[in-house]
């Protein structure tokens, strides 16, 4: 039997509302400029990596995995490479956070 969905009154909860919202990124926007800096530069995520320090969180002052450096850089392409997605993704963010339901959208349709 598959879990059901969560209601408005488990929101409540941290641990729902975290579930709902997901882990928050290792990979910070001041980092990923970094790394996207010295990637331009020439070097590997193996050798950025160790230069790299969490800030926050119960890793903090650790350095972050290769696979999340890598993870952010492929999320910040595909962000690139899709700014209406986002945009898109955004604006219904927005919409559910003020109790409005989105509705769906053709391709051609640009978001509200």
């Amino acid at each position: 039997m598959s879990p059901s969905p969560p209601t408005p009154a488990t929101f409540s909860s941290s641990a729902a509302a975290r579930a709902i919202r997901g882990r928050p990124p290792v990979i910070t926007d001041d980092m990923l400029h970094a790394v996207l800096r010295r990637r331009a530069n020439g070097e590997s995520v193996e050798q950025i990596q160790p230069d790299l320090i969490i800030p926050t969180g119960k890793r903090k002052g650790q350095n972050p995995s290769v696979a999340s450096v890598c993870r952010a850089l492929a999320e910040h392409a595909k962000r690139e490479a899709y700014p209406a997605a986002v945009e898109a993704a955004h604006a219904d963010f927005a919409a559910l956070q003020n109790g409005e339901v989105p509705c769906p959208r053709t391709e051609t349709e640009p978001a509200r």
